[in-house]
């Protein structure tokens, strides 16, 4: 796999410069994506497992929406 500022690419100061750029920026996107799915996950195991027949979470689409 080539990378930025490897001996057999783009090499010096300002391939430094993009190479620690474009590693912020995946990590700034990686942090997002684990953000969600952590939101995710935890409103996922807020829901409560059974419902009462009569309650409107028990029906599809909930409340006629």
């Amino acid at each position: 796999m080539a990378t930025v500022n490897a001996s057999d690419t783009w090499t010096g100061p300002l391939a430094d410069e993009m190479a620690e750029d474009a590693k912020a920026d995946v990590d700034a996107v990686d942090a997002v994506f684990s953000n969600l799915f952590r939101d995710v996950r935890n409103k996922r195991d807020a829901l409560e497992m059974e419902v009462e027949e009569d309650d409107p979470d028990a029906n599809w689409p909930n409340g006629g929406v």
